[in-house]
């Protein structure tokens, strides 16, 4: 992902890919620049895993579509991915 210049969008719906797969994808996706859409919804990513996506936010420019649904953050998750919506601009 950190050098595709392919795929648009990519869907992990139901994979449990919790924290760590959180953390792997949102590092690659910080730097990419043709990825628009991103689903992770049912994948059991907690408050430390939506963290590392909120981060990703922060600097990703291009991603201008997200599905976080049917997870298990709580209200700190939302908290993070609102004040990630504040900074990014797409």
């Amino acid at each position: 992902l950190k050098v595709n210049n392919t795929l648009i969008e990519i869907m992990f719906w139901y994979n449990a890919i919790g924290t760590d797969g959180a953390a792997h994808i949102a590092k690659a996706l910080k730097r990419n620049t043709t990825l628009t859409g991103l689903v992770l919804g049912g994948n059991e990513i907690d408050d430390v895993g939506v963290k590392y996506v909120a981060d990703m936010l922060k600097v990703n420019t291009t991603l201008t579509g997200l599905v976080l649904n049917n997870n298990r953050f709580g209200d700190a998750g939302i908290r993070d991915i609102a004040e990630a919506f504040k900074v990014n601009s797409t």
